[in-house]
C-alpha cells in the first residue's frame, strides 16, 4: 500500500492532514513533519511575500486562501529575530499547503495538500521597523488593508504588546512571536492573543533550582539590566525567585542602556560589592557584547548567569559563552521525539533556532485549532484555543483560558565553549523544568480579563 493509500484508509500510520489535525485535541500531542525547504519564500524587504508551496500565486479558481499577516522586523534592531520567525512561518506554510506537518510522535507525512480547511495558506509580510509603532502600523495594515486571518509575528515584547492591542480591536486571533513579557498575560491581555513563549515569570521560577544546583544557596547576586520594559521585567522576575526559593540575597544593580557596549564601568562596580554571582539580563547583540565584557573584568570565582538566550546573542558570542547558564524557548538539545522530528523536517542550515520552532508551532497550532473549530472565525478558534493541551517538544503543555499564556516547561542550558560550536549549536542541556507555573489567581495573570 502506498503512504497516500494508506493515509486515507484510516486504518494505517499514515493519516491525512485533516485527520491529523483535527485528532490533536484529544491526543494533546503535536508532532512536526516534512521534508520540505526551511527558508524559502520571499525575502525580507517588508512587502508581500507568497508561500505557497510552489512558490507561485495561491490565487485562481479555487478556494479564497487563509492569509496570514506576518508582522516583523525586516529592518531595524531587531532584524535578527525577525530573519528567524520567518523561516519558521515560511516552513509551516509551505508544510501546511504540501499536507506535511502534525501528526503523533515522529510521523512524517508528505504530499497531501489542502492547507487550511481545504483552503491555501498564504502571507503576507510587514516591516515593524524594530519599534513599538511600527508593530502598531504594520499589524493594522495586515488586517484592514490586507484581509489577514490571522496575525503572527513581533520580534521584541514591545512589538507584540502593540500587535496585541491592533488585534483586540480588529478581532483577529493574534499568536505571539517573540513576547517574554509577562504583560501579554496580563495587564495588556486580549481575548485574540495568545502567547507560547516563555515569560520572565517563568524564566525566574525555572532558573532557581538549576542555580541552586550549581552555586549553592545564601548567595549573594548582583543584576546588571538593560533600561527596558524586558530588562526591568526580567530584573524583577529572577530577583523575587532566587531570594524567596534558594535565600540569596540581592546587594545591587546597575542599569545600562540598550545599544551600548560600555559595560566595564556598571560591572566593576557590583564587583566591588563582592557578590558571587552576577545576573546579566540583555539578550541579542547586546547580550553578546555584555557577555564578552564580563569574562573580561569579572573574576573567575564569581558565576555569571545570562537569563535568557536567544539564537543573535549565542551565536555573536563565542568561547565566553562557555558554562553560562541560561534559558531558551526550546533547543535542539532537548530529547523530545517531537522536537526530534522537527529538526529532522529542517533544511535550513544547520539547527533550526527557538524562534524558528515557535514561528512554526505558533501557526501550526492555529491550524489545529481551525480545523477543531471546523472554522477561521476568530471567535470560534480563540474557543479552540483556550484550554488546549500539547506537546511542542518541551514537555506537556497547556495554552490557558484564563490568559493565552502557554503554561509550559522551560528549558534550562550551559553554554559550550566556541571550539564546540557550531551552527545552530550553542548550548548543552542543563535541565527541562516543568515544575514552573502559577495560578489564574496570582500576578500577572490576575491583572488578565479575557
Amino acid at each position: 500500500m502506498s503512504g497516500r493509500d494508506a493515509a486515507t484508509s484510516g486504518g494505517g500510520r499514515w493519516r491525512t492532514r485533516r485527520q491529523v489535525l483535527t485528532t490533536l485535541g484529544v491526543a494533546g500531542a503535536l508532532g512536526l513533519a516534512g521534508c520540505s525547504g526551511g527558508d524559502g519564500g520571499d525575502g525580507g524587504d517588508g512587502g508581500s511575500g507568497d508561500t505557497s508551496a510552489d512558490g507561485g500565486s495561491t490565487g485562481g479558481d479555487g478556494p479564497d486562501p487563509v492569509t496570514v499577516g506576518v508582522s516583523i522586523p525586516t529592518t531595524g534592531g531587531a532584524l535578527p529575530e525577525g530573519e528567524e520567525l520567518k523561516a519558521g512561518y515560511d516552513l509551516a506554510v509551505r508544510h501546511l499547503n504540501d499536507g506535511a506537518g502534525l501528526a503523533s510522535g515522529t510521523t512524517i507525512q508528505e504530499g497531501l495538500g489542502g492547507g487550511i480547511l481545504d483552503r491555501p495558506v498564504e502571507t503576507v509580510v510587514r516591516d515593524t521597523k524594530s519599534t513599538a509603532s511600527g508593530a502598531k502600523a504594520s499589524a493594522t495594515t495586515l488586517v484592514t488593508d490586507e484581509g489577514a486571518d490571522v496575525l503572527v509575528g513581533g520580534g521584541s515584547s514591545v512589538e507584540a504588546l502593540a500587535q496585541a492591542s491592533v488585534a483586540d480591536a480588529e478581532s483577529t486571533v493574534y499568536m505571539a512571536g517573540f513576547a517574554p513579557t509577562p504583560d501579554l498575560g496580563g495587564s495588556a491581555c486580549s481575548k485574540y492573543a495568545f502567547n507560547e513563549m516563555c515569560t520572565t515569570t517563568l524564566i525566574g521560577q525555572a532558573l532557581a533550582p538549576a542555580l541552586r544546583s550549581q552555586f549553592g544557596t545564601e548567595n549573594l547576586f548582583g543584576q546588571l539590566y538593560p533600561n527596558t520594559d524586558l530588562g526591568k521585567s526580567l530584573f524583577a522576575d529572577v530577583q523575587e525567585p532566587l531570594e524567596e526559593t534558594i535565600d540569596w540575597r540581592q546587594i545591587g544593580a546597575e542599569s545600562a542602556r540598550v545599544g551600548t557596549t560600555e559595560f566595564r564601568t556598571p560591572l566593576e562596580r557590583l564587583i566591588e560589592l563582592g557578590p558571587d554571582v552576577i545576573v546579566l539580563n540583555f539578550t541579542g547583540l547586546d547580550g553578546a557584547d555584555a557577555l564578552r565584557e564580563a569574562r573580561e573584568v569579572i573574576p573567575e570565582e564569581i558565576g555569571i548567569v545570562a537569563p535568557l538566550f536567544n539564537r543573535p546573542m549565542a551565536r555573536n558570542t563565542g568561547d565566553p559563552l562557555q558554562d553560562i547558564i541560561g534559558t531558551v524557548h526550546w533547543d535542539a538539545a532537548i530529547d523530545n521525539d517531537v522536537g526530534e522530528a522537527f529538526v529532522e523536517a529542517w533544511d535550513g542550515g544547520g539547527h533550526p533556532s527557538g524562534l524558528a520552532h515557535l514561528a512554526y508551532t505558533q501557526l501550526f497550532q492555529y491550524a489545529a485549532a481551525a480545523e477543531r473549530a471546523g472554522s477561521t472565525a476568530p471567535d470560534a478558534v480563540v474557543s479552540a484555543l483556550e484550554g488546549h493541551q500539547y506537546d511542542h517538544g518541551v514537555g506537556q503543555s497547556t495554552l490557558r483560558a484564563c490568559d493565552h499564556q502557554s503554561m509550559r516547561p522551560v528549558p534550562v542550558v550551559k553554554g559550550l565553549p566556541g571550539s564546540a560550536q557550531s551552527d545552530g549549536t550553542y548550548f548543552r542541556m542543563f535541565e527541562v523544568n516543568g515544575d514552573v507555573g502559577y495560578p489564574c489567581e496570582d500576578k500577572p495573570a490576575a491583572d488578565c480579563s479575557v
